[in-house]
This record gives structure tokens, sequence and C-alpha cells, in this order.
């Protein structure tokens, strides 16, 4: 119960800086995937879902723009490799 309080006192510290829209879209995407409302690009293919995305939507996510796949509507971005 300790380890719990302990995050969530975290958690309030870290989205104080986030757009309220967000926080909002990203809560709901949570809740609906349990645990997995993040997914990684690689090669054009959210690997949520392994849907093909636009052009468009991949310029987006270079320019740090937010971004939801149109498929499993997972919050979107650029993996490292």
């Amino acid at each position: 119960q300790a380890q719990v309080e302990e995050l969530e006192k975290r958690r309030v510290a870290l989205v104080e800086g986030i757009d309220i829209e967000h926080l909002t879209i990203y809560e709901r995407v949570l809740a609906h995937h349990g645990n997995f409302g993040l997914a990684a690009i690689e090669s054009q293919i959210c690997k949520g879902c392994n849907m093909r995305l636009t052009p468009q939507e991949v310029n987006l996510l270079m320019q740090n723009q937010f971004v939801v796949c149109r498929n499993c509507t997972r919050l979107l971005y650029l993996s490292n490799d």
C-alpha cells in the first residue's frame, strides 16, 4: 500500500506539465487497452496493431506531434531503431 501511495505521488508530479487534452486521451486509451496505451512505430508500421501509417502521420511524429493510430487508437511514438 505504501508503494502504491508513493507511485501515485510521483504520478501527480509528473503529469503537472502535460496538456490536459493529451492526458485525457492517454488515460482513455490506457483504460481501453489495459496498460498498453502506447505503440512504437517501426518502418511505418504500428507495433500495436501492425497497420501501416500514412507518410503524413510519420511526418507528424517526426515533428514531435501528437498522433493516435487510426486503427487501434494507441498513442504512437517513433522507435529508436
